[in-house]
């Protein structure tokens, strides 16, 4: 089975097989990202997550920054801190893949 998020309903709702579960979740939100993980309960997490701001770095606020640091890198570490406990206990090899 495929559990898919995003925080955006609309492209969720443009996924239609009947093995792709979705959900909506904020990867900048510890306990929405600990709701999807109880609710996919994974045994192998994919974590994509990517935002940049507009315009070059020499733009960009610190705000800016800070955000996409949020999104992009923080994300990443909540939803592999939010699942690995329960993915050791499920599995015997599990995965956390991060492509880049």
């Amino acid at each position: 089975m495929v559990y898919a998020t995003d925080f955006n309903a609309e492209r969720l709702g443009q996924i239609a097989h009947p093995n792709i579960h979705t959900q909506v979740l904020d990867v900048t939100d510890a306990e929405s990202v600990l709701a999807g993980v109880q609710w996919a309960q994974p045994d192998v997490q994919l974590n994509c997550p990517g935002c940049v701001h507009g315009g070059s770095i020499l733009e960009a606020t610190d705000e800016e920054f800070d955000q996409a640091i949020d999104f992009n890198v923080r994300a990443i570490w909540r939803s592999i801190r939010a699942a690995l406990h329960g993915m050791l206990e499920r599995a015997k090899a599990p995965s956390s893949i991060c492509p880049r």
